[in-house]
């Protein structure tokens, strides 16, 4: 489930999370190859890049848990609903069919003990969430972020950039599930991967034993 949390001020942009490699890094890969991990970063950074670059080409159906209702209104399809922040809101989000959530930070470790639920069920394990934190709530991002937050943005943004945001963390979510699917089948793609970058013959292909000379000076210790 990708989150994103919004913050009060422009100025807690900067130190927004960077979010992605981490999430290659730790995929159950068989071959650990520096120079194939390398070209999956680099690949994954441009389709984030592309990600959010257009808004979403239909409205989002939105799920606010614990937010202001206009703020689902605004934003959302005429499918979104507003709940409050408790136990019923866990069985709201299971059995509906919503892109993404809108939850609210008050209080903090309630959000992020809600977070923490929504991850554990299967069903919307990789719907993204946007975490609404207001004015003078800062302090409460370390343990959103700990909660599963991995960006964060303006509460004041405009329409059009929240309308972008949601749409990135929805391609994320299709991104990471080809990450994941190209993961537990290496031998499904023959060639070149379109989600990763990784070259499927070399995917699966344990590093040699034998490993040619660092530098050209040396290779007479190989001969």
């Amino acid at each position: 489930m990708a989150i994103i949390a919004v913050c009060g001020s422009n100025s807690d942009i900067e130190t927004a999370r960077a979010h992605g490699a981490t999430d290659v890094l730790m995929l159950p890969f068989e071959a650990n190859i520096v120079r194939q991990r390398l070209r999956a970063l680099i690949r994954l950074g441009m389709l984030r890049g592309e990600a959010g670059a257009t808004a979403p080409s239909r409205p989002l159906c939105l799920l606010g848990i614990g937010v202001d209702p206009a703020l689902v209104a605004a934003h959302g399809s005429d499918g979104s609903a507003c709940v409050p922040m408790d136990n019923a809101a866990l069985v709201h989000a299971a059995q509906g069919h919503f892109d993404a959530f809108l939850i609210g930070c008050q209080p903090a470790a309630q959000a992020s003990t809600l977070l923490r639920q929504l991850r554990a069920i299967d069903r919307v394990r990789t719907t993204p969430a946007m975490v609404v934190v207001g004015a003078g709530q800062q302090a409460a991002i370390e343990s959103i972020f700990a909660a599963g937050a991995v960006d964060q943005i303006a509460g004041d943004a405009s329409g059009d950039e929240f309308a972008l945001r949601l749409g990135a963390i929805c391609e994320r979510k299709d991104l990471l599930a080809a990450l994941q699917a190209r993961s537990q089948n290496h031998q499904s793609v023959n060639g070149l991967d379109t989600a990763t970058g990784l070259q499927g013959a070399d995917f699966c292909r344990r590093p040699s034993k034998a490993r040619p000379p660092a530098w050209p000076h040396r290779a007479s210790r190989y001969r």
